[in-house]
């Protein structure tokens, strides 16, 4: 009975997460290296991922202003 419902939730949640990366983007900011921007295009992450992605580039910035 709780394995149905599970699987049931995970047909129901794939479809959706396709069409958010169909229609939704990951938003490249142009201060982010060229390397790093060609594999996030290639790279198709979920929303979190490219949250965490963004977050690791701008401490590394950060650390690179902190040195300098």
């Amino acid at each position: 009975m709780l394995s149905e419902g599970l699987a049931n939730k995970t047909k129901a949640s794939a479809p959706q997460t396709q069409q958010v990366q169909q229609t939704d983007p990951p938003v490249i900011p142009m201060s982010t290296p060229l390397q790093i921007r060609s594999q996030m295009r290639q790279h198709p992450a979920g929303g979190m991922q490219q949250i965490k992605l963004k977050i690791d580039i701008q401490n590394t910035a950060i650390e690179q202003a902190n040195r300098s």
